[in-house]
């Protein structure tokens, strides 16, 4: 499994892109897996800042299984698969 060091500022990003999706999505599954990313990468964002450092995170997909997120994100779903347009 890879690991990257990321600050807690580049969390918030993540946090602030999955809400933006969940509020173009009509997809009620969309939207609580996105709302489910954004809680995850919000709550690392404060454990970071608690700790005053950055720390490695988890790239592959079993973190966000953690928060509950079950599904690709939007920008590596199928050209076909609708995410809130």
């Amino acid at each position: 499994m890879r690991s990257a060091l990321m600050s807690p500022r580049k969390y918030r990003e993540f946090a602030a892109q999955c809400l933006r999706w969940a509020a173009r999505t009509k997809n009620d599954e969309h939207k609580s897996v996105m709302l489910k990313m954004e809680y995850y990468w919000t709550q690392t964002a404060e454990k970071l800042e608690r700790a005053g450092e950055p720390c490695r995170a988890e790239t592959e997909s079993a973190s966000l299984n953690d928060a509950g997120a079950k599904t690709r994100r939007p920008e590596h779903a199928n050209p076909g698969e609708k995410w809130g347009k």
